[in-house]
């Protein structure tokens, strides 16, 4: 509860299927949302619940692990964890968002961050990003040293590019 005017801390779930490039998209965006807006984060497992597909397509919840406080936003990446997204999309006073391209209409739930080269449309609840989501952490400045180790390259399906490589004293 909020006291002396201030907002209480937002509650997230992020919702895990345990795949490793799914849970390091949640805990990039998770720990940016926890830096920023000093959000609680709650994982879930969202292979440990069982959820009918007509609790789904009802927005039905499954019953949770008690000691859960109720969420703010529910944030999920994985296919697998869609079933259980798509349950709690009803929940009082919580939003929820998908962080990839969903196998369900966009508009069933509140927002989605999708990568360009899933090659959807923008519009007002999407957020189309360049790439995906991870765990690096912005940095104002990485160093005061005036070496550098700079490699760019390596083999993507987006781009054709030859590896650089720069390794030495850089012009002060």
């Amino acid at each position: 509860m909020a006291t002396n005017n201030m907002p209480a801390a937002p509650v997230i779930w992020l919702l895990t299927d345990n795949k490793p490039g799914h849970r390091n998209q949640l805990k990039g965006l998770g720990n940016r949302l926890r830096v920023k807006a000093g959000a609680s984060l709650f994982w879930v497992n969202a292979l440990d619940v069982n959820v009918p597909l007509w609790r789904a397509l009802l927005a039905i919840p499954p019953a949770l692990d008690k000691t859960l406080p109720h969420p703010d936003l529910v944030i999920a990446a994985g296919t697998g964890t869609h079933k259980l997204l798509l349950s709690l999309r009803r929940l009082k006073n919580t939003k929820t968002l998908v962080i990839m391209k969903p196998g369900f209409p966009r508009s069933w739930v509140d927002g989605s961050i999708i990568p360009a080269h899933d090659g959807v449309t923008q519009n007002q609840n999407t957020l189309i990003t360049e790439g995906v989501i991870n765990t690096v952490t912005p940095m104002a400045r990485v160093t005061d040293k005036p070496e550098a180790l700079l490699l760019l390259g390596g083999p993507s399906p987006h781009f054709d590019w030859t590896m650089t490589l720069f390794l030495g004293r850089l012009p002060t």
